[in-house]
């Protein structure tokens, strides 16, 4: 058995409250990380995401898997960011062949509905 989406977002939700990395490092692929936002359609990689997670006043919540495949993970989670409304993000994330490293974290992040 691999890494599941929960395992994933919460060692990246932990590494962003601790302000430490090392346990993240672990799971995402050293050579070709990646990731990706469909909103701006920028791509980050490994080195500039970790710069990113140890300076951002964003916290993330409320985790759902949505399935976990063989190769590939989706879930969701909230975004509560200083001065903005909540937000949820969509995470497809594509993983190596033996299943224990995060190669591509792809997500899409939009306002929550309140049914208004």
């Amino acid at each position: 058995m691999g890494l599941t989406f929960m395992e994933a977002v919460a060692t990246w939700s932990d590494a962003m409250e601790k302000r430490d990395t090392s346990k993240l490092e672990e799971i995402l692929c050293d050579e070709d990380f990646s990731w990706d936002s469909l909103n701006s359609g920028g791509s980050t990689n490994l080195e500039d995401t970790l710069a990113w997670i140890m300076s951002t006043d964003i916290t993330i919540g409320d985790f759902k898997t949505l399935r976990d495949y063989d190769d590939v993970l989706t879930g969701m989670h909230s975004v509560t960011e200083p001065g903005r409304d909540e937000t949820v993000v969509l995470c497809v994330l594509h993983l190596s062949s033996n299943r224990d490293k995060v190669v591509t974290w792809t997500i899409l992040r939009a306002p929550v509905y309140k049914g208004e």
